[in-house]
């Protein structure tokens, strides 16, 4: 017996047996607890939704086992039944210590009961409780445990006697009631001043995030201004005549200013982005136009390589609808990852193609979802590059996020264009995605609106669309 436990006399399933059978003779909870004061059991007999509100949540049920410590601490005996009453708030309950030969393995509580300051409660219930049996609810006992443990049995027999004793005296529902509402009053005071809190809280977020937004904004704007003019003496000196030496400096200057300038660029569109200040300005656009000037961009980075771009467009292509600075940043960030991911010798392919012929679950869930665009044209790039590793592709899109973040990594960048370009597609009212295969290769593909007459209407102040 030195290392018998309350689960080796119970099993919670008998427990749930014997106190669903009595059921009918309580109105109140049960919770049976551990050695370790863990619950065992638990079970609510009242029914009205008021109690249900107050009693069915995790903070009643820290209150239960502060009373619980309360008794065991404090150890009150009120009869030879080894039985106790705690109060807390006004509200008590009772506690059976459940025993076998003189070792406590577990305690029974049950309430609550609201005592309206009845001092002489315990004393006018022992009596009571001395002279009342049930048996019942012994005969169920014996019914759903062959071998009953005595000790177990005298002491739950006193619960329907106990509950009588508190509802034949001044226990009206009525009192019940008003303790109810000043416990809800209480928790409802307490619930509003901890949203007060919160609200303060989230006040002061958002001013650290207006803080941060104005500090990258202005930082930007200090950094592109003398950017530049060293962009433009640096292509104005290119056209002299220079010694291949000094030609090759000048193109070092320019490549890493041209990469300082994008770099800048995205933390003010990552700043306008957050601030909703960027606002799309809508145009009826011929997309290959756009696509040809981002290739022109990368167009000597991928003769170096050795990297064979190719296109391929339907017979007719619509026109598309958006802002045609921000489309052309989404093609410049997507067709310079896919070239800087690209080994030499590599391939990238531009397809152009309506939704309605794409065939991917992912553009049929596109198809499906709220859009006040019902064509769109969707624009693959595929690579033959690096790929991204299956555990990565998910948080590809992230803020920051880069598939190689080592100190040590081999391709440059901060992980800021793809959360941009993500944004800014989603901006236009459509959608991106990527299927990618490390050592093979990745495909992103992205949908933007085709221009329809009646959406142009909505989306544009002007209604002169030609050219």
């Amino acid at each position: 017996m030195t290392n018998i436990l309350l689960k080796h006399i119970l099993s919670k399933n008998k427990v749930k047996k014997l106190f669903d059978s009595i059921g009918e003779f309580l109105s109140w909870n049960i919770f049976v607890f551990d050695q370790q004061n863990n619950i065992f059991y638990k079970k609510h007999f009242r029914k009205d939704p008021l109690t249900k509100a107050i009693f069915s949540g995790k903070p009643y049920i820290q209150i239960i086992k502060k009373i619980l410590l309360n008794c065991i601490e404090e150890n009150i005996h009120c009869s030879q039944h080894n039985w106790f009453l705690c109060e807390f708030s006004n509200i008590a309950f009772g506690c059976i210590p459940l025993k076998i030969q003189n070792r406590k393995l577990g305690h029974c509580l049950f309430g609550p009961f609201f005592l309206n300051n009845d001092k002489n409660f315990k004393n006018r219930s022992n009596p009571l409780i001395n002279e009342l049996y049930s048996p019942e609810l012994l005969n169920i006992l014996k019914k759903l445990m062959p071998e009953p443990p005595e000790e177990i049995s005298l002491r739950l027999k006193y619960i329907h006697g106990i509950l009588n004793h508190i509802i034949k005296n001044n226990y009206s529902e009525y009192s019940i009631q008003i303790k109810y509402k000043e416990f809800v009053d209480k928790s409802f005071q307490e619930l509003q001043e901890k949203n007060i809190e919160l609200e303060q809280a989230v006040t002061k977020l958002k001013e650290f995030d207006q803080l941060k937004s104005d500090f990258l904004s202005n930082v930007s704007h200090e950094l592109r201004t003398p950017l530049t003019p060293i962009i433009a003496y640096t292509e104005l000196l290119l056209e002299d005549d220079l010694s291949n030496a000094q030609r090759d400096y000048l193109k070092i200057i320019l490549e890493n200013s041209e990469h300082l300038y994008e770099l800048i660029q995205d933390l003010l569109t990552i700043s306008k982005l957050e601030s909703g200040k960027l606002k799309l300005v809508h145009t009826k656009l011929y997309f290959p136009v756009i696509l040809e000037r981002s290739l022109e961009t990368v167009r000597h980075i991928a003769d170096g390589k050795q990297i064979l771009i190719t296109t391929d467009y339907p017979p007719s292509i619509p026109l598309i609808i958006g802002d045609e600075t921000r489309l052309q940043q989404i093609l410049n960030n997507l067709i310079n990852n896919a070239v800087k991911f690209t080994p030499d010798n590599g391939r990238i392919t531009i397809k152009v193609e309506p939704m309605q012929n794409y065939t991917s679950d992912i553009s049929n869930d596109i198809k499906n979802r709220d859009s006040q665009f019902e064509k769109m044209l969707t624009i693959t790039i595929s690579d033959t590059g690096i790929g991204i590793p299956p555990n990565k592709i998910h948080a590809i899109f992230d803020r920051f996020h880069q598939v190689d973040g080592s100190s040590t990594r081999e391709y440059s960048g901060v992980g800021l264009g793809l959360n941009i370009v993500k944004n800014l597609v989603e901006l236009h009212g459509g959608k991106i995605w990527v299927i990618s295969s490390p050592g093979v290769g990745s495909s992103f593909s992205f949908t933007i609106p085709i221009a329809e007459p009646d959406k142009i209407k909505i989306l544009t102040e002007s209604q002169d669309y030609e050219n």
